[in-house]
């Protein structure tokens, strides 16, 4: 069934099946009850991060855990006794699910029944699948509103890497907390941030007037290696003084060894950036549009490089067609291949109205 909440932020009326976005809103005047309300909530959240749904199912375990657990320790098992018995029984359950489960692979048309189940809507679970069909089960979806009744597909170019804010300080939207900017200027540093002049050539070279101030308000992202603790503090307490005038991002590289720098390479072609040192500042590159959450970034529209783009594409095929390659990587480079040649698909929702709009995101 549907949920009717006052958006607490907005003021508005929302409307939602989502059961993650429902979780959020339950709250209690009671200290207890809350704290309750909180663990169920948390372990629903997981399940979306880790599986991007089954946050009601999540929900109805947990209270089917504490209702039947009660039970038997009014019958004599006790605390210690049911907890190594549930670590047990938790095993065996994800080894029957690993058995059982069915891989996309090899029966890809099992994505229409998860589309069409997990939106309650046969045609949003149709739509989404011939999307899916189209880039791939490798390929990145963004889901964006419309100021438009009928919804429509954009593929542009772009990146989706699995690290997000380095603080959640920098988030423009604390409803969601999500940074979201368009028109961003992006840094790829190879170094670790040491100090706020390794920064510095970049605040100038996009915000700056040529003579050494700052009258700008261009968004940055970094991506960098590390960044000293103290370091990230500054950045904090000039966004929190200054947040008009100081929009930036930070996110952390995204793998390890090879991997890294392909990503990093990846981002610099779709982007026309150029990985820097402290001591070498390179190119700056430019992307229309840029979302970053708690555990991703999403780089839209970049402005690509394509003949370097392409290069990228004929050594990743190579990787794909190597006889001794493992299941992991074949996986790692498919994906990758999709993103270099496909980009992101961006679903633009569009409903007569505001409400309606929302609560039809939410099940895309």
């Amino acid at each position: 069934k549907n949920v009717l909440f006052n958006d607490r932020m907005t003021g508005k009326p929302t409307i939602t099946k989502d059961g993650v976005t429902a979780a959020k809103q339950v709250h209690s005047l009671d200290p207890i009850e809350n704290m309750a309300i909180q663990i169920v909530r948390e372990a629903a959240e997981k399940t979306v991060k880790t599986s991007a749904d089954g946050t009601t199912t999540t929900s109805i375990l947990a209270q089917f855990l504490v209702n039947e657990g009660f039970k038997l320790m009014t019958k004599g098992k006790t605390y210690y006794e049911l907890a190594r018995e549930i670590d047990e029984q938790v095993g065996r359950i994800i080894e029957y699910l690993k058995t059982n489960s069915i891989s996309v692979d090899v029966d890809f048309s099992k994505l229409l029944n998860v589309a069409t189940i997990s939106s309650s809507n046969e045609e949003i679970g149709n739509f989404v699948y011939d999307i899916i069909k189209e880039i791939s089960v490798y390929g990145h979806i963004e889901v964006k509103t419309s100021a438009n009744t009928k919804d429509r597909i954009e593929k542009v170019k772009g990146i989706k890497y699995n690290k997000g804010f380095y603080a959640p300080h920098f988030v423009n939207d604390t409803t969601r907390m999500t940074w979201k900017a368009s028109k961003v200027y992006i840094v790829l540093l190879d170094d670790a941030v040491r100090s706020m002049q390794d920064l510095e050539p970049y605040f100038q070279a996009v915000n700056g007037d040529g003579h050494g101030n700052l009258v700008k308000t261009n968004p940055i992202l970094f991506v960098v290696n590390d960044i000293e603790p103290v370091v990230l503090q500054t950045l904090i307490n000039n966004k929190l003084m200054h947040p008009a005038h100081f929009n930036i991002m930070i996110t952390e590289h995204d793998g390890f060894g090879n991997r890294k720098v392909e990503i990093m390479n990846d981002i610099a072609a779709l982007t026309s950036a150029s990985r820097s040192t402290v001591d070498n500042p390179g190119s700056i590159g430019f992307a229309e549009e840029i979302i970053v959450d708690e555990d991703t970034t999403s780089i839209l529209g970049g402005l690509a490089e394509t003949a370097i783009v392409n290069e990228l594409i004929e050594l990743t095929k190579s990787r794909l067609d190597d006889v001794d390659i493992i299941e992991m990587d074949k996986i790692y480079y498919k994906r990758r291949l999709s993103t270099l040649a496909g980009g992101v698909a961006v679903i633009h929702v569009g409903a007569p109205t505001e409400v309606e709009m929302k609560e039809k995101k939410d099940r895309i």
